[in-house]
């Protein structure tokens, strides 16, 4: 390997052990502090503890840190083989620390769309059980079997937990998972209702039906549009990438320009500006999120 590419190879590494580093010290509980993580880590690990379940992976956080760090080490190897310049070696290593994120991203994404789609439906069956005059534990076991099928396995989730952990630790749980803003509302309306009392919450209920049914068809509406900007961002990337790619592989003596050290300038100021650009479409093109209500 040339003395070019163990300088690569080595801030890869270097990279990936202060990233690695940095996570285990802001996330580690220490003795006589509070074991809170800063407020930033700590939303991003509530965030990506959300998108695990939704994609199906239930592991815990560092754990699929760690396979990210360790997919994103191969890439930059393998980009080091190919290329020889440590810019794109840095490069692959953090294309492949995000590439499983991007990989089960689709998969998360169809979840969560399907059981927030599916909470209108909830809200008006578990109405319609309170309204026969089951409590909202009955009108939960129920749907556990009986409600939308997105749904089912959280409930299911729920129901066992709640006789664990009782109801109001057991739905905290079940809207934190979801990690959605219209499962808050809902979640929301059950915990007043189960804390005061009252008779209200049937109607509560199918008002907070009828409005997550016309927020989804607006949503809907606004994704369609999202799909294309996202597609025009990705073919923006794509090509140039590519291009650069197969030259350096088919020719390499083409782009030998670059193999110094004002080359490999040039190339970083190229691939930030790409970057940037990247980055600006996906701004433009981004949906608003509606904030969470309740989450703590």
């Amino acid at each position: 390997m040339s003395a070019g590419g163990i300088v690569g190879l080595a801030l890869a590494l270097a990279f990936a052990s202060g990233a690695l580093l940095v996570y285990d010290g802001l996330t580690r509980p220490r003795q006589g502090a509070s074991p809170r993580a800063p407020r930033l880590i700590e939303l991003a690990e509530d965030r990506l503890r959300v998108f695990l379940r939704a994609a199906g992976l239930e592991m815990p956080v560092r754990t699929f840190v760690l396979y990210s760090l360790g997919i994103g080490l191969g890439g930059a190897g393998l980009a080091q083989q190919l290329l020889g310049w440590p810019v794109t070696t840095v490069l692959a290593f953090g294309v492949g620390a995000v590439l499983l994120v991007a990989l089960y991203a689709p998969r998360a994404a169809r979840r969560r769309a399907a059981e927030r789609n599916a909470l209108p439906e909830f809200a008006e069956q578990l109405r319609a059980s309170i309204g026969a005059g089951d409590s909202i534990e009955q009108g939960l076991l129920k749907l556990a079997a009986t409600g939308p099928a997105a749904l089912r396995p959280e409930l299911l989730r729920l129901v066992m937990r709640q006789q664990v952990e009782g109801f109001e630790p057991a739905l905290r749980e079940f809207r934190n998972r979801l990690g959605d803003a219209l499962a808050d509302e809902v979640c929301a309306a059950l915990l007043l209702e189960y804390r005061l009392g009252g008779k209200q919450i049937g109607l509560v209920l199918s008002r907070l039906a009828d409005a997550t049914r016309q927020k989804l068809a607006l949503r809907q509406e606004a994704i369609a549009r999202q799909a294309h900007v996202r597609l025009t961002a990705r073919i923006v990337v794509a090509v140039p990438a590519l291009t650069l790619v197969l030259l350096r592989v088919i020719s390499p003596e083409y782009l030998a320009v670059y193999d110094g050290p004002k080359g490999q300038l040039v190339l970083l100021g190229c691939l930030v500006w790409l970057a940037i650009g990247y980055g600006v479409l996906l701004w433009l093109g981004r949906l608003p999120t509606p904030p969470r209500v309740l989450v703590r």
